[in-house]
């Protein structure tokens, strides 16, 4: 600017200044109120997925047990195992966890061993985590109708005398032990076992007043697996020595304090009877009159064209109760008499299995039952061996001690 040039109005450079700071002002007015807008008209932005949180780890861990615990995955076995020994379990047979521990794996391991299972937690979350790992599982078998109920620990949503087997792999629900022992009792049936871990209470003081309280809400017999965690390893060259008991008392020492760690408590409500889905002694004898006075071995006649049949005498000497009924003729453990035929001069490995037949309900040890066998189309005619003897779905034929029989078929 040269001296010569008029010098600007102040006011005039003042007010462009203003002008200019105002209409910026009001741009950043317009924008704002209009980004605001936008953002409550249109919907949000879908966020990309968040990083995994603590509680989705942790379900992922407990949809991985037990085989995410690294240190205590053979610890669990062991004791899953135990549990099983003495619930005295087969598949078929109903069972009920309570208190999972997060996923209910064991369920869905006797889900696959073919037991009908319902799974007891009072936290929902484990509930949910279960549901999912049966899901998952492409074995899973839904026929067998998996439950999972939810439960405060003091009433269990079952009814009376529904369960045959209920274990409690984390020991008992947080609640009075009289409340939880007389309903486990009430949904427990007759014969059926309750099989828990229940830490140590004050050494075996505290077991003997567990004992008296389970008495007291109606189980018959309360006992312990002398089970400890664990176990002692024997030096081989050793073994003999410590049968004779050389240093049998320090083996003593650290077995029993182990076991006095924890106990694992058996429940019954009254008498347990082995059946042909786990049986204890299968022992047995078929009768069958014979035809012709004096003849051996037994003869059968028949006729091309006309329905025979064979009556047969079932006596049950061991101490399984053999299961049938029809309806749960393909069920394991259901007891079938069995027919097996063959030529009469081919040897007895060349019969062939001819015709079987469900007992019409159970056979309690000491009890008698005559069944009435409808023989099959028969064959052309001729002489045949005809073999009888009794099995077990999914067990097989019975031993030596239910021997079978062999009669000899005359077709004409």
């Amino acid at each position: 600017m040269s001296a010569s040039d008029p010098r600007p109005d102040l006011v005039l450079v003042i007010a462009r200044s203003l002008g200019r700071a105002a209409r910026a002002i009001g741009r950043f007015t317009v924008e704002t109120v209009a980004g605001w807008g936008l953002r409550t008209a249109l919907p949000a932005p879908r966020a990309e997925s968040p990083a995994p949180t603590l509680r989705s780890q942790e379900r992922d861990d407990a949809l991985r047990l037990p085989w995410s615990d690294g240190r205590g995955f053979p610890g669990e076995l062991a004791d899953f195992g135990v549990l099983l020994e003495v619930l005295r379990l087969a598949p078929g047979d109903s069972v009920v966890e309570i208190g999972t521990g997060g996923a209910g794996w064991r369920s869905h391991f006797l889900n696959l061993y073919g037991c009908p299972t319902v799974t007891i937690d009072l936290d929902p979350g484990a509930l949910d985590t279960t549901r999912v790992l049966f899901r998952r599982h492409p074995g899973t078998r839904w026929d067998l109708d998996p439950r999972f109920v939810s439960s405060d620990g003091r009433r269990l949503p079952l009814p009376d005398g529904s369960c045959s087997r209920v274990f409690l792999p984390t020991g008992l629900p947080d609640a009075p032990p009289a409340e939880v022992l007389a309903e486990l009792c009430r949904i427990t049936e007759t014969g059926g076992r309750v099989v828990c871990h229940l830490p140590a209470r004050r050494g075996t003081t505290g077991l003997e007043s567990f004992a008296r309280e389970a008495q007291r809400a109606g189980f018959t017999a309360t006992t312990v697996v002398p089970v400890a965690r664990g176990a002692a390893e024997v030096p081989a060259l050793g073994l003999r020595r410590l049968l004779r008991g050389r240093g049998l008392l320090a083996f003593w020492r650290g077995f029993t304090a182990s076991l006095l760690a924890a106990h694992v408590v058996v429940l019954s409500k009254g008498v347990f009877v082995p059946t042909t889905r786990r049986p204890g002694q299968l022992a047995g004898r078929l009768e069958v009159a014979p035809r012709r006075e004096g003849d051996e071995p037994l003869w059968l006649e028949a006729t091309t064209g006309t329905v025979a049949s064979l009556h047969c005498r079932l006596h049950n000497l061991g101490d399984t109760r053999w299961l049938g009924g029809e309806p749960t003729a393909s069920a394991p453990g259901t007891t079938r008499v069995t027919l097996r035929l063959g030529h009469a001069q081919a040897p007895i490995e060349r019969m062939v299995p001819w015709h079987g037949l469900a007992l019409p309900r159970n056979l309690d040890p000491g009890e008698r039952l005559d069944v009435e066998i409808e023989l099959p189309e028969l064959p052309e005619p001729g002489d045949y061996r005809l073999g009888l003897g009794l099995e077990a779905v999914g067990l097989g034929a019975f031993g030596p001690e239910c021997p079978g029989i062999e009669l000899r078929l005359q077709v004409r």
